[in-house]
């Protein structure tokens, strides 16, 4: 992965580990920002973990997918309707961000 795209998704997921959605919400696409708040990004996250332990460290992966490589189907992402303000000219990488627990607790996970 490219070293700016891995720096800024490192960067977003080290403000969700610290529990920073302020700062995590900088990094959203322009029109996200204006309509995702910080208790709302807040909420999502913790709505996707409700039954984990809280995350404390994360891996950074992708994939070689074109824009135009992007389908809508049951295999693979995304599972929805890509965002209309994502265009083939600003599309730039499909990342992942998985986060894990804290690699000093003995979570099971």
């Amino acid at each position: 992965m490219e070293q700016a795209y891995s720096d800024i998704g490192g960067k977003f997921a080290g403000r969700i580990i610290e529990g920073d959605y302020a700062a995590a919400r900088e990094f959203l696409a322009p029109w996200l920002h204006d309509s995702i708040s910080e208790k709302e990004l807040q909420s999502i996250i913790q709505n996707a973990t409700q039954e984990l332990p809280p995350p404390g460290a994360f891996s950074l992966d992708g994939n070689s997918c074109t824009f135009d490589e992007l389908e809508v189907d049951e295999y693979s992402p995304p599972t929805k309707p890509l965002a209309p303000q994502i265009t083939a000219e600003n599309f730039r990488k499909w990342m992942v961000i998985e986060f894990q627990p804290d690699p000093e607790l003995e979570t099971g996970y």
